[in-house]
């Protein structure tokens, strides 16, 4: 075991989880590395909890997984999910949703497993308001025709 995780022969076989974290209850503002992943450029992971939180993605891929409160993501580039996994999940807003990035809604009694993501989708003034029960996410700047249902992950 090293600072980098579990190395065999020099190599790193298994790295650390690359996360930052926003705080639990409160506001937060959190950045992933400037170029992905914290040792090696791997995904980051940016994780919110019952605060609001405003999470910055990097130019590389990177995880956002939003908590209960009101979160404000930036994706930033690269090939990002975004994962929502809860009963309530806020009003979540995103910029920069690419035509690689994913979102992933779990365990949500609302949502049927491998649904239609068109039901749950439609245009606002801001973009694509994506309606689960009593929480969105705002897809800012993006039309139906700009995305496809590969991007969408309903389970």
């Amino acid at each position: 075991m090293t600072s980098n995780g579990l190395e065999v022969d020099g190599k790193v076989a298994l790295g650390y989880a690359n996360a930052v974290h926003a705080d639990a209850t409160g506001n937060s503002e959190i950045f992933a590395p400037e170029n992905g992943g914290f040792y090696h450029n791997a995904t980051s992971w940016l994780f919110s909890y019952a605060g609001d939180a405003v999470m910055h993605g990097s130019h590389s891929d990177d995880v956002f997984v939003s908590g209960i409160g009101d979160d404000v993501m930036y994706a930033n580039g690269g090939q990002d999910i975004f994962l929502f996994a809860s009963e309530h999940f806020g009003d979540n807003t995103i910029y920069q949703f690419g035509h690689d990035d994913k979102l992933a809604i779990l365990g949500n009694k609302t949502i049927n497993a491998n649904g239609n993501y068109l039901d749950y989708l439609s245009e606002c003034d801001e973009g694509l308001l994506f309606t689960c029960g009593d929480s969105t996410i705002t897809l800012v700047g993006l039309t139906l025709d700009q995305v496809h249902e590969s991007q969408f992950v309903l389970a």
